[in-house]
């Protein structure tokens, strides 16, 4: 009650006392964290946590976590990374609490390699994004983050092929910003329109590379070729704004006005989705640009874009196939 009405002194002294009083219970410690952090003394929370550890070493799940935390937020990678395998060491084995400390693993990995990119030791960074690739295809930001290391080095080649392949493993929309950037950056459109319809074509779910390939055709002022990406796309995701927002305005530009005013009444009805949202899928926050990290959870390579595709029969279940009929 007191640290809610921020009476912080109050509080601390009462969980000291607390403790005195029943030193076998961690509870009145964990609240001394708490009233530590409240009042920015991190440097006082640790040492409690540490209290915590040395009472009970095999029982500090929390106080290890906590510690994590801390650790992260002052970008102290590799400590968070040693206390990464002691939480695995006393987590639950079950598939949920693996999985999700699997994550914090990757995403601890993931920004030592980018401390070690910012060293100017690149060939640390590569060797271990190159190995995430591989144990974690569905790691969104190190392909993006190795791409632009060997851009960086001149293997503009090799970047190119990284951020295709990330896409193919993630279908994460950053990756076609990417490639469209770095083609209109070297005042090669050509390269740019090649590259996304390459990655279109070799798409499971083409959906998402033909829309960036459209706003790619308006921005080139390619509007024919943009109407006719456009055109296709609005009917597979009635819902979507950006969608009819972008097909409305390529309408526009072709002169017929009358169906471009029908388009942009239904981005009206919708306007406060004309941007392109991005979510995190575990917390569902919400975003204006993609980032590698959910700044909510802080999960890492869980923020996608989710244009309200409609479902199809693979989604449902219900793949198509062969229908045979049974005759008397």
């Amino acid at each position: 009650v007191l640290r809610t009405l921020r009476r912080l002194p109050e509080a601390v002294d009462l969980h000291k006392k607390a403790h005195r009083l029943f030193d076998a219970e961690m509870e009145p410690l964990y609240e001394l964290v708490k009233d530590y952090e409240a009042l920015d003394q991190v440097g006082k929370a640790k040492v409690v946590l540490g209290r915590i550890i040395q009472l009970r070493p095999r029982r500090a799940l929390t106080a290890y976590r906590k510690l994590r935390k801390f650790a992260m937020q002052e970008g102290d990678w590799a400590r968070a990374s040693e206390l990464q395998g002691l939480i695995e060491d006393q987590i639950e084995k079950s598939p949920f609490k693996r999985e999700a400390e699997r994550r914090y693993a990757t995403g601890i990995r993931y920004e030592m390699a980018c401390l070690a990119s910012r060293e100017n030791r690149d060939r640390d960074a590569l060797n271990a994004l190159r190995k995430m690739t591989r144990s974690d295809p569905a790691f969104a930001p190190s392909y993006l983050r190795l791409g632009e290391i060997l851009k960086r080095q001149g293997q503009a080649q090799g970047a190119v092929q990284v951020w295709t392949n990330g896409f193919q493993q993630t279908e994460s929309p950053v990756f076609l910003t990417a490639l469209e950037e770095y083609f209109l950056g070297e005042e090669d459109p050509a390269g740019a329109i090649s590259a996304l319809q390459a990655v279109a074509a070799g798409a499971r779910r083409d959906f998402l590379p033909r829309f960036y390939l459209a706003r790619l055709y308006l921005r080139l002022e390619m509007i024919d070729e943009a109407h006719r990406e456009l055109r296709q796309l609005a009917g597979r995701a009635t819902a979507s704004t950006i969608v009819q927002a972008s097909l409305a305005f390529a309408l526009e530009r072709r002169g017929e006005l009358r169906e471009a005013a029908t388009a942009y009444r239904r981005v009206l009805e919708r306007l406060d989705q004309l941007r392109v949202q991005y979510r995190c899928r575990v917390c569902d926050q919400g975003y204006t640009v993609w980032a590698d990290r959910c700044t909510t959870c802080g999960e890492w390579s869980q923020v996608g874009v989710d244009f309200g595709e409609d479902p199809t029969l693979e989604d449902l279940g219900l793949a198509s196939g062969p229908v045979y009929s049974r005759t008397a």
